[in-house]
């Protein structure tokens, strides 16, 4: 007897992929699209990377920022997500920035797979905490990260585009793991949490997970808010 066609249908498959400064495109054409159709979110504006701010060597150096880690999601080919983890001025705290989920890749596990894949990188370079602002009024963006074991510090950061809001910091404490294998390795999933999205996997454009450096901070427009994504 036949079986089921819809049985029989692929897995879809959502890669999860760190990116090298020669990636700049795929960043440039997500970054701009988050700040488009999310401009809510974001500590930056898309007018601060158009005209004059959208030259290929500026994207290249939001990349290539010293011991930092850019992750693209991709969902059956297709790019849907972005993320960034930097270090700080603190040796063992790390800072989660450019969270972005497409409204493609929503309701598909893509945020929780990128804080994934961020936390992945903080504990391999040693970090002890993971720190993220988010815009106020973002609680879409806030029940993902508190989904993921992240806690209001009641410190406010910088001031939103539009004069008004002000962006909360939240925090992670992580716990001493050693290096993570990179999630789906040996069948663990590399984070607790997981919701159960099938098919992720773990590539990095470099071949190999960026180490911690000592970066000067980004400036503030480099460093948005972590944006949408509560709709994983």
């Amino acid at each position: 007897m036949p079986g089921n066609p819809e049985l029989r249908q692929p897995a879809e498959v959502t890669e999860t992929r760190v990116l090298t400064e020669h990636d700049w495109p795929l960043w440039r054409s997500l970054r701009l699209a988050a700040l488009t159709e999310a401009p809510h979110a974001f500590g930056a504006r898309l007018a601060d990377w158009q005209g004059d701010g959208d030259r290929p060597e500026r994207w290249r150096g939001r990349l290539a920022i010293p011991g930092s880690c850019n992750v693209v999601a991709s969902h059956d080919g297709q790019p849907v997500g972005m993320a960034s983890g930097i270090p700080t001025d603190q040796h063992d705290v790390v800072e989660l920035i450019s969270m972005y989920v497409a409204p493609s890749g929503r309701g598909r596990g893509v945020g929780d797979q990128l804080l994934r894949a961020v936390e992945q990188w903080a504990r391999q370079v040693g970090a002890r905490t993971l720190r993220l602002a988010v815009a106020e009024g973002n609680e879409p963006a806030r029940a993902l990260y508190r989904r993921h074991g992240f806690h209001e510090t009641g410190e406010l950061g910088g001031l939103m585009p539009d004069g008004l809001r002000r962006e909360h910091i939240l925090a992670k404490r992580l716990t001493a793991q050693g290096v993570c294998d990179p999630p789906g390795a040996d069948g663990a999933d590399g984070a607790d949490g997981a919701d159960g999205a099938d098919g992720t996997e773990w590539t990095t454009g470099a071949g190999v997970v960026p180490r911690h450096g000592r970066p000067t901070p980004a400036s503030r427009s480099e460093r948005p808010s972590a944006g949408p994504g509560g709709d994983t």
